[in-house]
C-alpha cells in the first residue's frame, strides 16, 4: 500500500476524496498568478476531485482577471468578499468550498509539486485527524541582508515560517500551523468559523484567526499532524527584509496580547501592566548590549521582545 518516492511516503489509490484549495487575496494579482501557476503544475492524485477557490477581498475585484486566465488549467472558482478582512474572506471561501478536505494557502506562496498529494495521502492514512500542517519555507526576493539570514530563526513567525522535519502528531502546547499552509477536514469543522474579530485587514488588524480555529479543533476533535512533505515557499519581498518591518510586526503582535489572561489580571501602573515596564527596560538594555557585540541570532531575539512589550504598553487601554 505505501511506497516511497523522493523520500516521501505515498499511499497509493484509496477512496475517492474531494479536495478544495482555498486562497484569499487582496490586491496582489501578480503574486496570485505565481501561486496559481504552481498549483497548475502540482501533481493531482488519483481518485481526487479538485476544486480551487479564490476569494478576492478587494473592492476593485483585482484578482478576477488573474483567476479567469487559469480557467483552462485548473478547476477554479472565483468569489468576491465585499467586506474587508481576512477572516471574512476565509469564511466566504468556506461557503464556496465543496471539498471533504480543505487545503489553505496564501496568494504569495509557491506550492511544492507534491503538496496536494502529500496532504491527500495523510488524510487517507489518518482518517481521525482533524487537521494537518506543512512546512513554510522562505523564498527571499533579491539578496537578503546577512543579519536576517543569520537570525531568521529568532523572527521566523514574522514571515509565517514553519519547519517540521518529520510527520508527527502536533502535541498540546506546541506551535500550530500558520495560515499559508494547513489542511482541515470539513467534517471536523462542523459549524466552526474563523473569528471575524481577528485576521488582517487593509488597515491592520490582529492576526491569529487560523491559530484560534485550529486550537478549537484540537480541543474538540484531537490533535493535528505535521506533514513534512507538504511544503510551500513563502515569498519575502525586499520591503519586509528590514528592522523597520520587524518593528511594525512585533508592535502589532504586542497589541494582540492585551487580552491575554496574564495581562488582564496583572497589577497596573498608569493603567498599564506593571510587569511590562520592567520587561521593556530589560529587553531594551539587552538589545543595546548584544547589538554591539553579539551575532544576529542573539540580538534579533532581544529586538523582537522589545517591540512586543512596547506594543503591549501602547495597545493596553
Amino acid at each position: 500500500m505505501a511506497t516511497e518516492q523522493g523520500g516521501r511516503a505515498r499511499v497509493s489509490g484509496g477512496e475517492p476524496i474531494a479536495v478544495s484549495v482555498c486562497i484569499c487575496t487582496l490586491d496582489r494579482p501578480d503574486l496570485l498568478t505565481g501561486t496559481l501557476q504552481s498549483l497548475a503544475a502540482a501533481h493531482r492524485p488519483s481518485a481526487v476531485t479538485l476544486q480551487v477557490v479564490v476569494v478576492d477581498n478587494s473592492p476593485r475585484q483585482s484578482a478576477r482577471d488573474a483567476v479567469l486566465r487559469f480557467r483552462n488549467q485548473l478547476p477554479i472558482e472565483y468569489g468576491h468578499a465585499t467586506t474587508l478582512g481576512l477572516s471574512r474572506a476565509r469564511n466566504h471561501a468556506l461557503g464556496l468550498a465543496t471539498g471533504d478536505v480543505l487545503l489553505w494557502t496564501d496568494d504569495d506562496v509557491i506550492v511544492d509539486p507534491e503538496w496536494i498529494r502529500c496532504y491527500v495521502d495523510s488524510a487517507r492514512r489518518y482518517p481521525e485527524t482533524p487537521f494537518f500542517g506543512g512546512p513554510i519555507l522562505p523564498r527571499f526576493v533579491g539578496d537578503p541582508p546577512g543579519w536576517l539570514v543569520d537570525g531568521l530563526s529568532e523572527v521566523s513567525d514574522a514571515y509565517a515560517l514553519r519547519a517540521p522535519h518529520a510527520d508527527a502528531a502536533i502535541v498540546e502546547g506546541a506551535e500550530l500551523p500558520f495560515g499559508a499552509n494547513f489542511c482541515v477536514r470539513r467534517s471536523a469543522m462542523g459549524e466552526t468559523r474563523f473569528d471575524e474579530a481577528l485576521g488582517w485587514t487593509a488597515g491592520g488588524g490582529l492576526a491569529g484567526e487560523e491559530t484560534k480555529l485550529l486550537r478549537e479543533l484540537s480541543e474538540r476533535c484531537g490533535p493535528g499532524r505535521w506533514v513534512a512533505g507538504a511544503s510551500v515557499e513563502h515569498l519575502i519581498p525586499a520591503d519586509r527584509q528590514s528592522l523597520w518591518y520587524l518593528r511594525k510586526y512585533y508592535l502589532k503582535r504586542g497589541v494582540g496580547h492585551r487580552h491575554d489572561p496574564e495581562v488582564t489580571g496583572a497589577a497596573t501602573l498608569f493603567g498599564r501592566p506593571r510587569f511590562a515596564y520592567r520587561t521593556a527596560l530589560a529587553a531594551g538594555l539587552r538589545f543595546l548590549g548584544l547589538r554591539l557585540s553579539a551575532s544576529p541570532s542573539r540580538w534579533l531575539g532581544a529586538w523582537r521582545d522589545l517591540w512586543v512589550v512596547a506594543g503591549l504598553l501602547h495597545g493596553h487601554p
